[in-house]
Formats: C-alpha cells, sequence, structure tokens
C-alpha cells in the first residue's frame, strides 16, 4: 500500500524497487513489484531482484496468512513492465553513490539487501543521510515474546545494518498495533472506484476479515504499509531535503534478550527507492 501511495505522491520522484524473499519467494515478490508498478502505470520506475534467501537461515515463507501470492490472493493483470538485471544491492549500492549524502533508506521488509550492499561497500555508510526502518518494537515481538517478525526473518542481516555505523530509526511494530484499519476506513476505500484503489480495498479486506476472526475489531498495521508512508512523509518534510526512499519491511535488532534472534517465521517482501522532490 505505501508503495501504490509513493507512485502517486507528487511530493516523491520513485527511482526503484528492489525485493527480498519473506511473505512469499523472491521470484514471487519479483513478480508481485513488477505488476504493482505496472497497475500504476510507471514501467519508468527501476525493479531489480535481490537476495533469494536469508543470510545464514533458512527461508520460511507466510502464505498461511498472506495469501499463496503474498497479495491476499488478489490476482493483478500481467506486468507491462520489465525486470532490471542489476542484482538489488549492487543497485543500492549505485543510487548511493550517484546522491551522496541524500538518500534516506527506508526498510519495510527484511534487511538482508542492505546487509549484503553495506557488507560488499561499507563507505555507502558515511554516504547515506538516514535510514529509517519500519519494523522491531520496543513493546515485544509478535513472532515470540522479543522478536518482531521483519529482524526474525534476518537477525543476521539486522545485526549488520544496526551495527554498520549510520544512525537508524526505528518505526516498530509497536506502533502499527496502535493504527488499525477499521470496516469505517474500508468502506471509504471501496467508495472510490479504479484499479489501484479497487486493489488496495481487496488487500485491506482480507486482512481485516482475518483479524476479526482472531478477535480484533480492526487490522493492526504492523505490515500494512499505509501508516509507514504517511508517517515517514511527515519526518522526511521536516527535513526539507532531497532525500532516496528504500521501502522494506524489518524490525530491531539491538534486543538484550537472546530469543530476539529466535526465528519460526517471515513476514514482507519489497522496498521502494524513492527521492524526495525539490
Amino acid at each position: 500500500m505505501a508503495i501504490i501511495l509513493a507512485l502517486n505522491s507528487p511530493e516523491f520522484k520513485v527511482e526503484a524497487l528492489t525485493v527480498v524473499p519473506g511473505n512469499v519467494d523472491g521470484r514471487q515478490g519479483l513478480e508481485n513489484a513488477l505488476k504493482i508498478v505496472s497497475l500504476a502505470g510507471r514501467c519508468d520506475v527501476t525493479v531489480a531482484g535481490g537476495a533469494q534467501h536469508p543470510l545464514n537461515q533458512k527461508l520460511i515463507t507466510a502464505q498461511f496468512w498472506h495469501g499463496k501470492n503474498g497479495l491476499a490472493d488478489v490476482e493483478l493483470p500481467p506486468s507491462k513492465c520489465k525486470a532490471d538485471p542489476r542484482f538489488g544491492p549492487d543497485l543500492i549500492i549505485e543510487m548511493i553513490h550517484k546522491y551522496p549524502h541524500e538518500i534516506t533508506l527506508i526498510p519495510v521488509g527484511p534487511l538482508t539487501n542492505i546487509a549484503l550492499a553495506v557488507s560488499k561497500d561499507p563507505s555507502i555508510a558515511g554516504l547515506v543521510k538516514d535510514i529509517v526502518i519500519m519494523g522491531g518494537s520496543i513493546t515485544g515481538g509478535n513472532v515470540n515474546g522479543a522478536a518482531e517478525a521483519n529482524i526474525y526473518n534476518d537477525p543476521e542481516a539486522a545485526q549488520i545494518v544496526f551495527n554498520a555505523g549510520w544512525m537508524v530509526t526505528m518505526v516498530g511494530s509497536d506502533v502499527g498495533e496502535r493504527t488499525l484499519i477499521t470496516r469505517k476506513y474500508l468502506a471509504q476505500l471501496q467508495s472510490s472506484h479504479g484499479p489501484q484503489s479497487d486493489f488496495i480495498a481487496k488487500i485491506a479486506d482480507f486482512y481485516l476479515t482475518r483479524s476479526e476472526k482472531s478477535g480484533y475489531s480492526g487490522r493492526r498495521c504492523t505490515t500494512r504499509w499505509r501508516w509507514v508512508l504517511h508517517s515517514i512523509q511527515r519526518w522526511v518534510r521536516s527535513k526539507k531535503c532531497m532525500s532516496m526512499w528504500k521501502l522494506k519491511v524489518s524490525s530491531l535488532a539491538e534486543r538484550p534478550s537472546p530469543t530476539a534472534w529466535d526465528r519460526t517465521k517471515t513476514t514482507s517482501c519489497m522496498e521502494t527507492t524513492m527521492r524526495l522532490k525539490a
């Protein structure tokens, strides 16, 4: 949802999407990214595949919660866009060097691609303006008592990223748990028809229905991207700078308890690279 919003926002110039596995494997994730960009009529946006598995852990996908295709089983038309042949981490490095001190990385997925990029070229840590992460938690995990699902997906990558020497801002799952998508909001989405709004409304209905069956009055926004983009838009506006964003879902690495590094399931899969329009 954040990607759709970003692609339609007059405040951003979306430069690229890179993909890692999480909700689905890397092949399906790349197909999803291409379809979303095509749906928005933005084949000018670079879409590149990235890591195909966590650094050291076995990949565990989450179709049981996100649907077989990772998009709530909503079928999108075939993409008119083509994948870029570059490797996602290499694209990250290239973008940072192209726009030194202007790039804000915003992961909304596992941190594997960023970890690979900064491991290959540690100099990018000094060339990135900021890194703002959706994920983690300061009040407890959503996989177990300590681990938020996106760090849980690739804890070794998270450890690399949190210790790379750049300032990291975390927007944790505890924020998302206080932000609900309700039936009232869904009705507003459903009243505005169009290819993109219909797609978002179907996804929202899928997750809201599942949440209601679990006893919640609304869908918690831990993996719903709307709140992330809105929060970060406000944050970037206050900076009044040109920046490049990377959207990807992740979480807090600095947990005192070793259970923070346990892993049993995964979440989320895309990144976006954007530059704030001057």
